[in-house]
C-alpha cells in the first residue's frame, strides 16, 4: 500500500513539475552539452548484448528530463526513466513488458565555470519486471535509475573550460554516489558508496555539436577487490544538429571493462532536445 501511494505521489509530482515548466527545462544525460541552456529532452537508448536472445528493436531505456530555473544560478532538475523489453529467449520463453524506473529530483547551483549538480532517485522500479534489467544496461552511467529497491543520491562538482574565441570546450565532473537498499534487514550494512567521474570534450559549430569523452565509477566501499574489479568505465560519442528550436542527436556508448563487456557490446541512442532559453 505504501509503495502504491509512493508511485502515485511521485508520478503526480513529476508530471505537474514537467507540465508547469516556466519556459525552461534541461536534459540530465551526461552526453548533452552542459552549456546549451534551458531545454526539454527525450532520450532513447538501446543496448546490444552478447547473448543470443532475440530482442526487438524497441527493447530499450527511455528518459524524459527537465530543468526549471529557480534563479539565474539555481535550477530544479527531474527525470522520468522508463524501460521496455520484447524478447524471445535463446533457451525458450518470451517476455514483453514496460515499466517506470526510479524518478530523479535534484538541484543545480552554478558559480562561473563551476557548478554543483545533486540528485535523489526515489525507489519505484519493480523487482518483478524483466524490463528493468534492459533499462539498467541501456545507460550504465545512470544504471541506478533501474535498480529495484534502491534509493540513490549523488552530488558532483563540474568544471567547464572554454576559450571565448574557440569552438572547443571541456567538462570535468566528479563526486560521490550513495546507494541504499531499502528492502534489506536493518541490522545489515545496506549502504554502498561510489565515486563517479568523467571527462568530456565538445566541439560546436552554428549547426552541429560533437562530443566525445570518458566516464567511470569506482566502488569505494568494497576494499577487498582490486581496481579493475571495483570500477567500470565507458567511452561515449555524440553528434547533435541545431535546427531552429529542435536539436536531434545520436549517441554511442562503448564499455571499456571486461566484466561489463561480457554482458553488453555497446549502446546506441537518439535524443530530441527543445531549448527554451540560455543558461
Amino acid at each position: 500500500m505504501k509503495r502504491s501511494l509512493l508511485w502515485i505521489f511521485s508520478v503526480l509530482a513529476l508530471g505537474t513539475f514537467l507540465a508547469l515548466l516556466p519556459l525552461s527545462a534541461a536534459a540530465q544525460t551526461l552526453w548533452t552539452s552542459p552549456d546549451q541552456g534551458s531545454n526539454l529532452a527525450l532520450e532513447w537508448l538501446r543496448p546490444e548484448f552478447d547473448e543470443g536472445d532475440d530482442l526487438s528493436f524497441f527493447t530499450s531505456g527511455l528518459f524524459l528530463s527537465g530543468r526549471a530555473m529557480l534563479s539565474d544560478n539555481v535550477a530544479l532538475v527531474a527525470d522520468l526513466p522508463f524501460a521496455f523489453v520484447d524478447a524471445d529467449f535463446e533457451f525458450g520463453g518470451s517476455e514483453s513488458d514496460v515499466t517506470m524506473g526510479n524518478p530523479l529530483l535534484g538541484l543545480e547551483v552554478q558559480r562561473g565555470s563551476f557548478w554543483l549538480d545533486t540528485g535523489l532517485r526515489v525507489p519505484l522500479a519493480p523487482s518483478d519486471n524483466a524490463a528493468v534489467w534492459y533499462g539498467f544496461w541501456s545507460d550504465y552511467d545512470r544504471c541506478e535509475a533501474f535498480m529495484p529497491d534502491v534509493l540513490s543520491a549523488f552530488g558532483a562538482i563540474n568544471y567547464q573550460f572554454r576559450r571565448p574565441d574557440s569552438h572547443f570546450s571541456m567538462r570535468l565532473r566528479g563526486g560521490p554516489l550513495m546507494l541504499v537498499e531499502t528492502e534489506e534487514d536493518v541490522l545489515e550494512d545496506n549502504t554502498e558508496f561510489f565515486a563517479i567521474y568523467s571527462l568530456q570534450g565538445w566541439y560546436d559549430t552554428p549547426k552541429m555539436r560533437f562530443g566525445a569523452g570518458f566516464t567511470g565509477r569506482l566502488w569505494a566501499t568494497e576494499s577487498d577487490l582490486d581496481f579493475g574489479e571495483r570500477s567500470a568505465h565507458s567511452l561515449g560519442l555524440t553528434l547533435a544538429g541545431k535546427f531552429g528550436g529542435v536539436e536531434p542527436g545520436l549517441h554511442f556508448r562503448l564499455p571499456l571493462d571486461e566484466d561489463v563487456d561480457e554482458v553488453m557490446d555497446y549502446s546506441i541512442g537518439l535524443n530530441v532536445t527543445v531549448p527554451f532559453g540560455q543558461r
